[in-house]
C-alpha cells in the first residue's frame, strides 16, 4: 500500500491509472523513478518523479524485491491477480481506519488525486501547476484544494474550541 500512496501522491493518479501501470512505465535512474502514464483519462500521456522523499525510492525497491519476478501480466501492482482499479478505490479508506482518522469512509480513491493537488496548492504553485501535474482540462482542481483547505480551516478551529 506505501507505493500504491507514494506513486498516486506523486502522479496525482487516478485509480485507473494506478491499476493500468505496467512494469515497462517505471523507469530506475539508480537515483529517481520516472514514471510514465500512458492510459489516462484524457488519453495524454502524463510522467512524473519519485525520489528519495519520504523514502520513496527505497519502497518501491522493497516492493519490487517482494513482488513475484513471473506473473502472467505486466501490471505492476499485483495481489496475486492483477489489482483492478476497486482495489485501489479502497486503499485510502484502509490507511485511514489504520491511522484512526474519523470519517474514515469519506477517505476514497480520488483523495490520493485531490490531495496531491491540494499539496501543490499549499506549497505556493499557481492553479496551473496542479492542473498540468494532474492532466486536469478543466479548473475543477481548484474546487478540490478550496474543499479540503475548508475542511482543515474548520477542523484547525474545532480543535481551538476544545
Amino acid at each position: 500500500m506505501k507505493v500504491v500512496l507514494i506513486f498516486g501522491l506523486n502522479g496525482a493518479c487516478r485509480r485507473a491509472e494506478l491499476s493500468s501501470l505496467t512494469v515497462k512505465d517505471i523507469e530506475d535512474t539508480d537515483k529517481i523513478l520516472v514514471i510514465t502514464l500512458h492510459d489516462t483519462k484524457t488519453k495524454k500521456k502524463r510522467v512524473f518523479i519519485v525520489g528519495s522523499e519520504c523514502n520513496g525510492y527505497e519502497i518501491y525497491h522493497k516492493y519490487l524485491r517482494l513482488r513475484p519476478k513471473h506473473v502472467k501480466h505486466n501490471r505492476f501492482f499485483i495481489y496475486y491477480n492483477h489489482v483492478g482499479i476497486n482495489s485501489f478505490a479502497k486503499i485510502p479508506q484502509k490507511v485511514a481506519e489504520y491511522l484512526k482518522l474519523p470519517d474514515a469512509s469519506s477517505y476514497t480513491g480520488h483523495y490520493l488525486r485531490r490531495t496531491s493537488a491540494t499539496f501543490l496548492a499549499d506549497s505556493g504553485a499557481d492553479i496551473q501547476t496542479p492542473k498540468r501535474h494532474g492532466g486536469w482540462q478543466s479548473t475543477s482542481v481548484a474546487g478540490y484544494i478550496g474543499i479540503y483547505r475548508g475542511k482543515q480551516d474548520i477542523s484547525r478551529k474545532a480543535s481551538a474550541i476544545s
